[in-house]
């Protein structure tokens, strides 16, 4: 998430490999930071808008792990022999 510190934001394409989330299991905060105009989804990235650039700490903080329950209760992947 510290590429939203960054102009460009974050690389949708990049996401997934880097935080090994789905950008779909973010979208309700993604969607609750575009209403307060601190975020813009592009086709390619999710970026900072100039106001959001002063609000940093608000937009990480629609992104911690209280903020998604589901996601900090997942069951270890098991892989068994075949």
């Amino acid at each position: 998430m510290n590429a939203m510190r960054l102009k460009n934001g974050v690389d949708q394409n990049l996401f997934f490999q880097t935080t090994g989330l789905l950008l779909s299991q973010m979208e309700h905060a993604i969607k609750q930071c575009e209403e307060k105009d601190l975020l813009i989804k592009t086709e390619t990235h999710i970026k900072p808008t100039e106001m959001g650039f002063n609000f940093l700490n608000e937009i990480l903080s629609e992104f911690t792990e209280e903020n998604f329950p589901k996601l900090s209760r997942q069951e270890p992947i098991v892989i068994k022999e075949v």
